[in-house]
């Protein structure tokens, strides 16, 4: 009963959280704004970035039924597919409830036991962050001098206030960094004990680390396994590079652009509220702002467009996917 009340209030606040920072974000935009840019863009490359979607998710089962048969277990890459298209429905509903859906999902249809599909899943997301923080090096080196502008700007005095810099948000970044302070302070003098179990935690995550990297490459198809990998992230950029084709206003922004989207929207997204919402919509216009003087309002835009296309998607693929799961299983078709 404890653990109900505990994750009721833990989603209630990270549900909160998203419509609090998704609403800021709108407040000021006109949805007539939205749909005139909607209306603009050119429909065909955000079909091919939804069709990008697609493709990553099949090279995501691909990879998992890699892992899962060397460990006896048998299955379909359609059923490994369902499974993975679940747990992104279940995913824009219940913050990071996606990856034990899946593994659910796939025991309901396979038999594969839920806590061994589990580890495997945790190794993905080991070499899925790799991957993501390649990425964001490379967006690092490819607009170091952007990055460095603006970061000087930022500190700059008068600066924000030249710029025409919302007071309020200064405010609100100054006193994050205040409470963080106080926070990390306080820890540190309250108590040695805590301490010490925080360098444990640190100690355990970085030994997590390195043991999942070396099960990785023990495989006995590693290669394939980086491979899908690559794919996997490859067509992430591709979505993101289709839709910034989409807009007239990020049109130009070219490959390097799309690959800053990429980072930025990937930080978002792996944020605990449903579907990165609320995050997304303040991650990428500010980068967009910062780095490439795209308008606020022309940003927000762009990411409702682009956050709601993946929503929508994912929503959709989930959806048609729990329901022809329920049939397979409820006609015997889940055969080992």
């Amino acid at each position: 009963m404890k653990g109900i009340l505990v994750n009721t209030l833990k989603y209630t606040l990270f549900f909160g959280l998203a419509a609090w920072l998704t609403f800021s974000a709108l407040k000021d935009i006109k949805f007539t704004d939205i749909l005139k840019t909607w209306e603009e863009a050119n429909k065909w490359p955000i079909f091919l970035s939804g069709i990008a979607v697609m493709l990553s998710h099949l090279f995501r089962a691909l990879r998992w039924k890699l892992m899962l048969n060397p460990m006896g277990f048998k299955f379909s890459t359609w059923n490994s597919y369902l499974s993975i298209l679940v747990g992104y429905g279940v995913n824009i509903v219940v913050p990071r409830g996606g990856e034990l859906a899946r593994c659910v999902n796939l025991n309901k249809l396979n038999g594969v036991p839920v806590k061994t599909s589990l580890g495997t899943v945790i190794s993905e997301r080991i070499i899925d962050l790799v991957f993501l923080l390649t990425m964001m090096g490379l967006a690092f080196i490819l607009e170091f001098d952007k990055l460095l502008s603006t970061i000087v700007d930022f500190l700059a005095k008068g600066e924000g206030a030249e710029k025409g810099t919302d007071p309020s948000k200064l405010m609100l970044i100054g006193a994050i960094f205040f409470i963080v302070s106080i926070i990390i302070i306080f820890v540190l003098k309250s108590s040695h004990r805590i301490v010490l179990r925080f360098r444990v935690k640190i100690k355990g995550f970085a030994l997590g680390l390195f043991d999942g990297l070396k099960s990785i490459f023990n495989l006995e198809h590693n290669v394939l396994f980086l491979f899908y990998s690559f794919l996997i992230w490859f067509l992430y950029y591709l979505m993101a590079y289709f839709v910034v084709l989409a807009f007239a206003e990020t049109g130009d922004l070219g490959f390097v652009g799309a690959l800053m989207i990429l980072v930025l929207g990937s930080i978002a997204m792996a944020m605990p509220m449903p579907g990165g919402a609320g995050a997304y919509h303040h991650f990428v216009p500010f980068g967009l702002e910062k780095l490439y003087k795209i308008a606020i309002p022309i940003g927000t835009a762009f990411a409702t467009i682009f956050h709601a296309w993946q929503t929508l998607i994912h929503l959709l693929i989930g959806g048609v996917s729990i329901v022809i799961s329920l049939v397979l299983i409820r006609n015997g078709k889940n055969k080992r």
